[in-house]
This record gives C-alpha cells, sequence and structure tokens, in this order.
C-alpha cells in the first residue's frame, strides 16, 4: 500500500515573520510611528523562536523507542509491525508540529492498519494511538499455501503459510488458475469472485442470531471467477458449500446481495437456514441441509 503524502506547511515562526513584513509594509509613510509597535512584534518574535528552538532540544520531550502506548488486544505480527513503526520518530521532539501527521502517514501505510482512530500526545515524552486493525477472519487455500484475509478480502502480510492457522475458518476450491486475482503484495484486496462471495457469506452469518449455533469450519467453492463475476454469467457463478464445527453442512448456492434479480437473495436463504436448524434433524451428525433454492430440504447420513 502506498505511503500517503502529506503537503508540507511553513513552520509557525515563518508565517509569523510573512505577518510582521506585511505590518510593515502597510505601514508606510507611517513607520516611524509604529516604530514602537514593530519593535516589540520583533522582539516577541525573536524570543518565540528561542524559546521554542530550546524547547525542541529539550531531552525531556524527546520521544524515546518504549515511549508508544497502545491500547487494545492485537496479534504478535500485528503488534510488532506497530512497535517498528512507532520507533520510526525514536528521537524527535514531541514538541515537533509535524510528528503527529509523519507518524499517522507511516501507520495508514502497514496493512494492519484499517484506520487510526486517535493520536495524542502524553507530556512529557510519550503518544498514545487507537487503531481500527485488520484481523484475519479466513484463509484461502491455493497453490498449496493459506493465504490470511480479513473481512474486506484484504491480504494480511503472514500469509503464504504452508500449514493452516487452526480455529480460522478455510476457504477451499479457488483454482490455481485464478492465481491472477490474488493480491500481489500485503493490503491489497482479491478480487476472485468465488473469495469475495464466500467472505460475504460469512458476514452474514455471524452477524445473524445463527452466529450462536453455526461456527464456519470450511467453505468449499465450487466453479466461477472473477471474470464470471464482472460480466453477470449466472450459470458460472460460483457455488458455496459451508462445512460447520458443529457436524452439519449447508449447501448455500450462490451469494446473491439483490445484485442478480433472476437469482434468489441471501436474505432468504438466510431466513431459510434458520427454520432448518431449528428441527431435530439438524442435530445429527453428518446431515446437510439445503438452501440453495426456494425449496428448502435436507439429507440424513447414510448409516441413518
Amino acid at each position: 500500500m502506498p505511503a500517503r503524502t502529506r503537503k508540507p506547511q511553513d513552520p509557525w515562526h515563518g508565517r509569523l515573520a510573512a505577518w510582521l513584513g506585511e505590518v510593515f509594509f502597510r505601514a508606510g509613510s507611517t513607520s516611524v510611528r509604529a516604530l514602537p509597535l514593530l519593535v516589540i512584534l520583533a522582539g516577541v518574535y525573536v524570543g518565540g523562536v528561542a524559546m521554542w528552538r530550546a524547547a525542541m532540544q529539550d531531552p525531556t520531550f524527546t520521544v524515546g523507542g518504549d515511549t508508544l502506548s497502545l491500547s487494545g488486544a492485537f496479534c504478535p505480527e500485528a503488534e510488532a509491525e506497530l512497535r517498528r513503526l512507532g520507533r520510526m520518530v525514536k528521537g524527535r521532539s514531541l514538541l515537533d508540529p509535524d510528528l503527529l501527521e509523519d507518524l499517522r502517514c507511516d501507520y495508514e501505510s502497514s496493512p494492519w492498519v484499517k484506520r487510526v482512530c486517535l493520536m495524542r500526545r502524553v507530556f512529557p515524552n510519550q503518544l498514545a494511538i487507537e487503531f481500527v486493525l485488520r484481523s484475519p477472519v479466513a484463509q484461502i487455500r491455493q497453490s498449496r499455501y493459506y493465504w490470511m484475509v480479513d473481512s474486506d478480502c484484504v491480504l494480511l502480510k503472514v500469509s503464504g503459510k504452508r500449514h493452516p492457522v487452526p480455529d480460522l475458518p478455510v476457504v477451499i476450491g479457488i483454482p490455481d488458475q485464478a492465481i491472477a486475482e490474488r493480491p500481489t503484495a500485503p493490503g491489497e484486496a482479491w478480487r476472485d469472485a468465488g473469495v469475495r462471495d464466500a467472505l460475504n457469506v460469512m458476514k452474514l452469518l455471524r452477524a445473524s442470531p445463527l452466529s450462536e449455533d453455526l461456527h464456519v469450519r470450511k467453505i468449499m467453492v465450487h466453479g466461477g471467477s472473477f471474470l464470471d463475476g464482472l460480466r453477470r454469467q449466472m450459470r458460472k457463478r460460483p457455488r458455496l458449500d459451508l462445512e460447520m464445527q458443529e457436524g452439519l453442512t449447508v449447501r448455500w448456492g450462490t451469494y446473491n446481495a439483490g445484485e442478480y434479480p433472476e437469482e434468489m437473495l441471501s436474505a432468504e436463504k438466510l431466513s431459510m437456514l434458520r427454520n432448518l436448524v431449528a428441527r431435530d434433524f439438524s442435530r445429527v451428525p453428518g446431515v446437510m441441509l439445503d438452501v440453495a433454492t426456494r425449496v428448502p430440504g435436507f439429507s440424513l447420513p447414510p448409516e441413518y
């Protein structure tokens, strides 16, 4: 993610000097009468600049390497990244007017940081920062590797592992031929339609009351690609099967939030799933609940 650039601003003493010059210019022929005022203002300016420079060099206000206060729960990789970026301002004065904006630009360039909520100085030499971080919600298995993404399908920095992360849902069925849709660097979003639809269904389930009863363990993607989603080719759009930790499987079909009028809405499927889960047969290990069409169904394992 490219770092955000900021338009440089003149320091306050530079703006004060420009204002004094304007006052002197407008004085014109009355400069003699304005001379005492100009002398006083010049003295205030020189004294203020001297005091400001002395304070900037005062070690009391120097930011140290361990004076960054982070609030919140972070995974080890994210915390290490945040502290590394925080150490980039080590040795600068807390009175530096550009300190917070420079640090904000550094943090917003990190794939872990979704948004910087608050930054403030804590005198004499500390910084307090609040973040909204990206956290992994699923891992995509492709090309024998596992790629972790957040709820916005953004690739996180600890991706590319050969072994899955425990207790994190896995999305499988993304073909190796779709590698062009995979982000090339952390912080970029995954473009494959199968990945995006799988994450959308997960968010839908987590926002519903079913999140207390059902926990996704694996999402199987069948067919579809990024280009199919762009071209709105219904017959080739990805279809999803959800395997739950509770031992049942949900045949979901395609994800549709309203952009495909010929298909069943995902909200309707969620309502049907709630009704099926309330039935006794949903407790049978290995049962499959079918909400892919407007005719809900279920199938029991062969031993039943």
